[in-house]
């Protein structure tokens, strides 16, 4: 199947900051989302899942310290999954309680005692432990060395530990040295003082262990717009009319996405989740910072579409067929900010419904209905996850995406654009200081 993510193209980068031309065509309005509850059963007691409410009393019963000492911790400390600006129990929205199972594991990870040196004496001991075991053991709070022969490992001092590192750089520096760095918990200081080490010693090897593409997302973006970066924001979230989520465990990767989310659905935005599988957590959503939510939870998801694996380009190529197919595009953007409608025209029209809908994996009423929903609307957001950002498919994915948006106009409003998302606080931060592959 040909990508048609070559076909359309943004007329100029400055287009994405210049309002666009709506089109005089009468359209019908918008197809809200619906709000309702999860369950009736209140605080999810006896369903799956874990309630923020619950994991923030389990978190402060577990955290050391006085109540003061947890209270500290709890209100200030920053949540270092996020990459979306979150500290403490403050999420951004108004009155909003930040708190997630993973953040409460991390939290507790960060507090715990230091480990006791008894327990790093056998090292075949430790090798026979789960990683779970392992992270329960403590924090390693003072540099230890394993020798050849020795059976475990010695606390030694930090300036022992640091001559026993300086003597094992290779000569000449950099000969035979690489530099890896894992986002997660990674701080920008670190990741600079990071990379400024690894050139101090000659090292051209530094690279950045992330879970996603991000390169994938700013190539395509580059290509198509001349913007090699996310064109929204969470805030266009709750002034969006439509809310496409692609390749993404949003429940999972981000708590306070989700609460933006919920926030938009409560203003009328209608919600489509596009994935090879069904998350259950973003049909029933239990947050804290809304009352009616953490009591009942909320139906998240307005639309599920199951594209199969790979089938993305193929799914957005069916939206745009549709679009096309009756005459939805939004003509005056199209003409005043890009070029190629034509050969984006003549490639969809080649494309059968058949085949499209086979590599899709869903029905073609399922890509007729998300076209309708996008002519509807006039502001949209797509957040795009990592799971659409990975393999040879990605870039034609994308593309298709983008000229998705460029055909109804979604760029350069309040409440439009695609949002890139990341598993990780510190991917972007250590990219922006030099630890890139």
């Amino acid at each position: 199947m040909s990508s048609s993510s070559e076909s359309l193209a943004s007329g100029s980068p400055a287009s994405a900051s210049t309002a666009p031309v709506r089109s005089a065509t009468t359209q019908l309005p918008p197809v809200p989302g619906a709000v309702s509850v999860a369950s009736l059963r209140p605080f999810g007691l006896g369903l799956p899942g874990a309630h923020p409410w619950r994991v923030l009393l389990d978190t402060a019963l577990g955290l050391p310290g006085s109540l003061d000492a947890k209270t500290d911790i709890l209100a200030r400390g920053v949540c270092d999954r996020s990459g979306l600006g979150v500290a403490g129990l403050h999420d951004g929205l108004p009155g909003g309680l930040h708190i997630d199972p993973y953040r409460a594991e991390r939290i507790r990870q960060h507090t715990q005692p230091a480990l006791a040196p008894a327990d790093l004496l056998d090292r075949d001991r430790l090798r026979g432990m789960s990683a779970d075991t392992l992270a329960r053991l403590g924090r390693v709070s003072k540099p230890y060395i394993h020798r050849p022969g020795d059976r475990g490992f010695e606390m030694v001092s930090w300036r022992e530990a640091l001559a026993a590192i300086a003597g094992a750089i290779p000569k000449p520096k950099g000969k035979r040295m690489a530099f890896l760095a894992g986002p997660d918990g990674l701080s920008i200081e670190a990741a600079y003082t990071f990379a400024k080490a690894a050139r101090l010693l000659t090292s051209a090897h530094v690279d950045l262990d992330g879970t996603d593409n991000h390169d994938t997302v700013e190539a395509a973006l580059d290509h198509s717009l001349g913007i090699s970066r996310a064109t929204a924001s969470l805030d266009d979230l709750l002034a969006a009319q439509l809310v496409l989520v692609a390749g993404s465990h949003l429940a999972q990767a981000d708590a306070r996405a989700i609460s933006v989310l919920l926030a938009a659905k409560r203003r009328g935005a209608r919600i489509v989740v596009l994935n090879p599988i069904r998350e259950p957590a973003l049909s029933h959503v239990w947050t804290g910072n809304d009352l009616r939510a953490a009591l009942f939870g909320a139906r998240l998801t307005d639309d599920f579409v199951e594209v199969a694996v790979g089938g993305d380009t193929a799914f957005f190529a069916g939206v745009n067929k549709a679009i096309l197919e009756r005459d939805g595009q939004d003509a005056g953007f199209v003409q005043a900010h890009t070029s190629g409608i034509d050969t984006l025209r003549r490639t969809l029209a080649d494309l059968s419904w058949d085949a499209l809908a086979e590599q899709a994996g869903c029905p073609r009423r399922d890509m007729e209905w998300v076209a309708e929903l996008a002519v509807r609307a006039d502001r949209a957001v797509t957040m795009v996850g990592t799971g659409l950002s990975r393999g040879p498919a990605a870039a034609s994915a994308l593309g298709a995406i983008i000229d998705l948006h460029l055909l109804r106009g979604f760029f350069g409003t309040d409440g439009s654009g695609i949002l890139p998302l990341v598993q990780s606080a510190g991917t972007l931060g250590a990219r922006a200081c030099g630890v890139h592959p």
